[in-house]
């Protein structure tokens, strides 16, 4: 019986993209389909974040940088200020599954 998860994650999260690895390590040898479903976090009209802003600068301090070097992942917080919206990412997505 094969299993069928579904992954909502945003490009700019670096929680879903740590996220990658132990999901493989899980479903490795087993009959699971996964499925990358985009979710923009910060849509527009609501302001995407900034890396020199507090959230941010304490979130990869205390959360993100701990995390990714126990995980081997080598991750720097992105200097692009304000992050960017990822809709247009997401639609090149859709437009890319769809034409295989």
């Amino acid at each position: 019986m094969s299993v069928k998860i579904k992954i909502y994650s945003d490009y700019v999260c670096p929680f879903c993209m740590l996220a990658g690895t132990p999901l493989e390590q899980a479903i490795h040898g087993k009959e699971v389909e996964v499925e990358w479903m985009p979710y923009e976090l910060r849509p527009s009209p609501q302001q995407t974040l900034r890396p020199e802003g507090d959230y941010l600068q304490s979130t990869w301090k205390q959360s993100v940088c701990p995390m990714a070097e126990r995980m081997g992942v080598p991750m720097t917080l992105p200097r692009v200020s304000p992050q960017p919206y990822t809709h247009l990412a997401f639609e090149g997505y859709q437009h890319a599954k769809e034409n295989g």
